[in-house]
């Protein structure tokens, strides 16, 4: 289970948009679980019944999200299917698969292997039938 989402976050959204950079060069100290928990609940969680903090047509909500932890406190390093309607993670594999990550990356870029986690982002086809 995920630590829940709640509690203010700190900076506004305004701020972190002003402040947001790219980078590839990691501090190495791990990353909370509370910070893991937010990020996936800001990608995919749900904020009401029925509702998501991402929008998807229909309702389908055919993305999801994937958790790959590296070094992420209280989270055993491995790959995780995040479960939006009960805001906890699946393990899917076992182990730091950061460097397979970064082995996959296209041309040289080794930045792919450094971060403490990742997340990518799976297309669900979950097709719905309604009587017309």
């Amino acid at each position: 289970m995920l630590p829940p989402p709640d509690g203010p976050a700190t900076p506004s959204f305004d701020e972190v948009l002003r402040r947001r950079r790219s980078i590839r060069a990691y501090s190495g100290a791990p990353l909370s679980a509370l910070a893991v928990s937010r990020l996936l609940w800001a990608g995919q969680g749900v904020s009401g019944p029925g509702l998501r903090t991402a929008p998807s047509a229909g309702g389908s909500f055919f993305l999801g999200l994937t958790l790959v932890a590296g070094d992420v406190a209280d989270v055993p390093a491995g790959s995780y299917r995040y479960e939006p309607g009960a805001h906890r993670l699946v393990p899917l594999a076992r182990g730091d698969l950061r460097a397979q990550i970064g082995d996959a990356g296209i041309d040289d870029q080794p930045w792919l292997s450094g971060p403490q986690f990742q997340w990518k982002l799976d297309l669900r086809f979950q097709w719905k039938l309604r009587q017309v």
